[in-house]
């Protein structure tokens, strides 16, 4: 994370964090904002045949800042989750985790007007994982989806989820949501860290969570359906435990 110490004027003055440099989109985003506050409160104007408004100016570069700080804070509390010490999977019941998960978001979706129906499916094997990190993958899944739906326009605005044994030593679990879908240009990177189609968004939820499913030797992907919004299907392996590091 940029540390920032501030000058007589207020303006931050950026420090690179030890065996760091500016090589991160969060770190470079800072350099460029508190570099240009800087520049501004020195008096000095980029352009003399520009006149530009500097308070507007200023305060999109202040963004900038405020920006890498909320995303270096998202990144340093991935890194602790991912970071923890070697955590032996356990025995996890899909179905059980979805209702969990259900329940954590059941006010968000009431509140955005969303329907969450869930079909669980019959007699499914047992998977192994972490199960506070496959939560918080599935709860990530939901929360997208009922964000999707709730800007869908739609008078019908339901997320979908179920469970079912996939193909190979795998059980899945799907999120479709009734939104808009995803853009084709966008599906192919929608896993991308800090790539993000919401206005306020990180772009660092599915990025993460992929890498917690791909840890735990499994599967997390993403398609538009044909009869409208996304669908995404997270798929854990059944035949043996995994150690996440």
């Amino acid at each position: 994370m940029a540390a920032f110490t501030f000058d007589a004027l207020g303006v931050p003055i950026v420090q690179a964090p030890l065996g760091g440099g500016a090589s991160t989109p969060a770190l470079a985003a800072a350099v460029s904002g508190a570099g240009g506050l800087g520049f501004l409160a020195a008096g000095y104007k980029p352009l003399d045949a520009v006149r530009a408004d500097l308070e507007e100016l200023r305060a999109c570069l202040a963004d900038i800042v405020s920006d890498d700080q909320r995303a270096s804070e998202m990144i340093r509390r991935m890194r602790r989750l991912l970071q923890r010490r070697e955590v032996v999977s356990v025995p996890l019941a899909l179905n059980d985790v979805a209702v969990s998960t259900i329940r954590l978001v059941a006010n968000e979706a009431m509140l955005q007007a969303v329907t969450i129906d869930f079909a669980p499916g019959l007699d499914l094997p047992i998977v192994y994982g972490d199960v506070v990190q496959i939560q918080q993958v599935v709860l990530n899944l939901l929360t997208n989806g009922i964000t999707a739906a709730a800007s869908s326009g739609d008078a019908a605005r339901k997320v979908t989820v179920w469970t079912a044994v996939a193909t190979g030593p795998y059980v899945e679990l799907g999120v479709h949501d009734s939104g808009k879908g995803i853009a084709e240009a966008h599906l192919r990177r929608i896993f991308e860290p800090f790539f993000t189609t919401k206005p306020d968004g990180l772009g660092m939820g599915l990025a993460i969570s992929r890498t917690i499913v791909e840890a735990h030797g499994g599967r997390l992907t993403a398609t538009n359906s044909l009869d409208g919004g996304a669908s995404f299907r997270l798929l854990l392996r059944t035949d043996q435990p995994v150690t996440v590091q």
